[in-house]
């Protein structure tokens, strides 16, 4: 689909390539577009539940908090370090979770929508403002940039390659260490954010979907354009 889509610019072998990768990860991303909904689910237990609902919390606060410091004048290293740790660490803790709740039949009626994925059904899910950016790691890797017009794919390197990064920057994070953590940050960007950087342009807000590795990168440490 890639290479077909590159020789003849034609955004149908992209959207194409995109409902067939996709394939059964189309709960989780229009899991991820819809507003919240009731999670009480008869026979999952109701603590599991609970502990997703009480990390969602938790990212969604400390994600803004690193947001705010990173706003800052003079951003305080350390701070944003130990922020990033944390999101790391949550966003493990909630992949986690989901692994549980994979488990049960009920979770997966209410991940996954009622009929097959669509991207014309993600795109309406998607305001003038915002690119969705999906991910697929492998040998190579992937992305997908949708917004409400459009479908782009470009290809993001090997798996190894983004697994060597992601480790070493979250490795900076774990240690404190504010330049080896900017070294790595840099590589990583440029593997995951520099095949796609012509198309943020117009797109403030940016919905992310990772994957295997990616999961546990916390995007919002990364710097957009340097």
């Amino acid at each position: 689909a890639y290479d077909l889509a590159a020789a003849t610019g034609d955004q149908e072998y992209a959207r194409k390539g995109l409902e067939l990768a996709e394939g059964n990860r189309a709960g989780l991303l229009m899991e991820g577009l819809r507003s919240s909904r009731p999670e009480h689910l008869g026979g999952i237990p109701v603590e599991l539940q609970a502990r997703g609902k009480k990390l969602r919390r938790q990212l969604t606060t400390l994600d803004l908090s690193l947001a705010r410091a990173l706003q800052e004048t003079i951003p305080d290293t350390g701070r944003c370090l130990a922020l990033a740790g944390a999101i790391s660490e949550k966003r493990e803790e909630l992949w986690h979770v989901r692994d549980e709740l994979r488990q049960f039949p009920q979770y997966g009626r209410f991940a996954s929508p009622d009929s097959a994925f669509s991207v014309s059904r993600l795109q309406e899910a998607l305001d003038d403002s915002t690119l969705l950016l999906e991910y697929f790691a492998g040998e190579p890797g992937y992305c997908f940039a949708v917004d409400n017009r459009s479908v782009r794919m470009r290809r993001i390197g090997s798996a190894r390659g983004m697994r060597q990064a992601a480790e070493g920057f979250l490795t900076g994070i774990r240690t404190l260490d504010p330049k080896g953590t900017a070294a790595a940050g840099r590589e990583l960007q440029s593997r995951i954010l520099g095949p796609v950087a012509s198309l943020l342009h117009g797109h403030p807000r940016l919905i992310i979907v990772p994957d295997r590795e990616l999961s546990r990168i916390p995007f919002e440490a990364l710097r957009i354009g340097g």
